[in-house]
């Protein structure tokens, strides 16, 4: 209202509730009379609205707007007076209504996007993704970002820089986390059939800031086929295992299932034999347990020791046979070999002679020498002999010289097992080392021993010793009975020389299978059964009975595992199938803790 012209007639009227004003107003600072509506819309063109009064029209414009006009309408009824039309503007009380309305909206969504309950999305993201998982919330105090993205440790530059550009993740990883292969590699590893190196960062499979209790570890089914060539929904789709899936190698040890279990255990010409347990043969032939330790099952089933299951029929087999070291007429390849002789320079029998006339003479001592002086040092002599009785060994070689008989009774004589004097296998007086029982521990040494000597290529006599140690029939202690092939394997650098049962080779990626949990489920003898079939037909021994020479000549003495067997029960109606169950994406992963400590971090003293 303008309160210094009272005069209401010729006063116009702001109307600052309206929400828009005259455009020529802000244009011209001249506004119409009329003003705009209520829409915004131009009040007019027209001055006025002429009314007829009988035969003539006559000028409506008001006072306030400078009364009527001297020209008058026109004589069709129209003004004379019209301008073109304004775009009217908003007001000020408009202006603020709408200011006020956006500043409402965008406290209601910051309050939005803060309570939201996925902090890893969206603009929340890039302000707090989200809580840590327990794996790697044990960060040091502080900063914990900076651990793993650089641009939090940088000025606002470097974060709008750090939004922009890539982030190397991978490279912070792998601080931590030692990977057996290629960092960025599927797998870890090289493929000899695949051309395709494309690189695979941390995060495309492994998501943190999903919380504390989220495994950072579990990978989807959808994720692992992303990459596949060959992509399937379901477990029933997999690649059919191999024929000999899971027997892909022999064992280090000779057992043939098919034998044992067609014949020696079932069969009364085999049980009731001498030195038999016939009722261990009778339960193992029905339970598998006998002889497989199931309550400490993991992917493998380990055997029960010897002395549980294996010595009820072959203890007696092992004591048969002894190592002979020399005898009046001739000294063994065992001991020649010691000798690092060759048998174009070298007479058993001259070697012999020297060696009674030393032992006569020096005993222990002037054999020890000898040895010594041939290469092999005295602590692995002391082991080799250990047990060859001093007074006896210089009775012996006394009695040789004079072509005298020992004494029965004579001490040299008189002990069951160790180094002795006595007729050997072949009817000769000798002295010889009688097996203590399996896994003789001198015994073992020398076959050690002449394994590396062969090796090495070091004397004839070597290989000789060798084939007599580990002969299935007649060598001492029996060894080459159930180990004997793996001299074989071990001389052709296929695998380390290992006494026991080694474990299975497990392909790459495939080592995540237990028995114990299956065992749990469906029982010793069905669980067993359901997944190991006997062949009916194969030639397992062929392999073994050739020392092993041919990989390819060996035959599992079960059928390979099919993949109808695992789906059976692994699918998506009953037990899970997820691809992680039994394939690990990382083999053998490991973890090196070499977090930096800050450089503006002083010491305390």
């Amino acid at each position: 209202m303008n309160y210094q012209n009272d005069d209401h007639k010729s006063a116009s009227y702001d109307r600052q509730s309206c929400a828009y004003k005259c455009g020529r107003a802000s244009k011209w600072q001249k506004p119409c009379w009329q003003g705009p509506d209520a829409k915004g819309s131009c009040g007019g063109v027209s001055e006025c609205a002429p009314l007829r009064r009988g035969d003539r029209y006559h000028c409506q414009r008001p006072e306030r707007a400078g009364g009527a006009c001297k020209e008058g309408p026109l004589p069709s009824g129209l003004c004379c007076h019209t301008r073109v039309p304004c775009r009217p503007v908003f007001s000020l009380r408009k202006f603020r209504g709408r200011l006020t309305l956006i500043g409402l909206l965008v406290i209601i969504g910051l309050i939005t996007i803060f309570s939201n309950r996925e902090p890893s999305s969206g603009l929340m993201g890039m302000i707090n993704p989200g809580e840590l998982s327990s794996a790697h919330s044990g960060f040091p105090s502080g900063d914990q970002c900076v651990n793993c993205h650089e641009p939090h440790d940088k000025d606002l530059g470097g974060w709008i820089m750090g939004a922009v550009e890539h982030h190397d993740l991978t490279a912070k990883c792998i601080q931590c986390h030692e990977l057996n292969g290629p960092a960025k590699l599927a797998h870890n590893r090289v493929f000899e059939n695949s051309d395709d190196s494309q690189q695979v960062e941390c995060k495309a499979c492994h998501k943190e800031h999903k919380g504390s209790n989220f495994d950072i570890k579990q990978v989807s089914n959808e994720t692992c086929s992303t990459c596949h060539q060959k992509q399937f929904s379901s477990f029933d789709e997999h690649a059919e295992f191999s024929p000999t899936f899971p027997h892909l190698e022999p064992q280090n040890i000779f057992f043939d299932h098919s034998t044992h279990l067609g014949e020696y255990f079932v069969e009364d010409k085999w049980l009731e034999k001498e030195n038999r347990d016939a009722e261990l043969g009778k339960k193992a032939a029905t339970t598998c347990s006998t002889c497989h330790a199931i309550e400490t099952a993991e992917r493998d089933v380990p055997i029960r020791d010897f002395e549980k299951v294996c010595a009820g029929c072959h203890e007696a087999q092992i004591s048969e046979k002894t190592l002979t070291l020399l005898t009046p007429d001739e000294a063994s390849p065992a001991i020649m070999g010691l000798l690092s002789l060759d048998e174009e320079d070298a007479d058993s029998y001259e070697v012999a002679l020297d060696l009674m006339n030393v032992m006569a003479d020096e005993g222990m001592d002037g054999l020890m020498t000898v040895i010594e002086e041939a290469g092999t040092p005295k602590s692995t002599q002391r082991n080799l002999l250990k047990g060859l009785d001093q007074i006896a060994l210089q009775e012996t070689m006394e009695a040789w010289i004079a072509f005298e008989v020992l004494d029965v009774d004579s001490e040299a004589n008189n002990q069951l097992t160790g180094w002795k004097s006595g007729i050997n296998g072949d009817g000769a007086d000798a002295i010889m080392y009688q097996t203590e029982g399996h896994a003789d521990a001198v015994l073992r040494l020398w076959i050690e021993l002449y394994l590396g000597k062969v090796s090495e290529d070091q004397s004839e006599f070597d290989s000789e010793t060798l084939e007599s140690l580990m002969d299935s029939s007649q060598g001492p202690g029996a060894c080459g009975k159930c180990h004997g092939t793996l001299v074989g394997a071990a001389m052709r650098n296929e695998k380390l020389f290992n006494w026991g049962k080694t474990k299975p080779t497990v392909r790459v990626h495939t080592d995540s299978f237990s028995h114990q949990p299956h065992l749990d489920l469906l029982g010793e003898t069905e669980g067993c059964e359901s997944c190991h079939i006997a062949k009916k037909e194969g030639d397992f021994p062929a392999y073994f009975e050739e020392n092993g020479m041919d990989l390819d000549s060996y035959q599992s003495s079960y059928e390979g595992i099919k993949l109808e067997t695992c789906t059976t029960c692994h699918n998506e109606k009953r037990v899970s199938d997820d691809c992680q169950l039994c394939h690990s994406y990382h083999p053998e992963v490991g973890l090196q803790l070499k977090l930096q400590k800050p450089e503006n971090e002083g010491m305390q003293q």
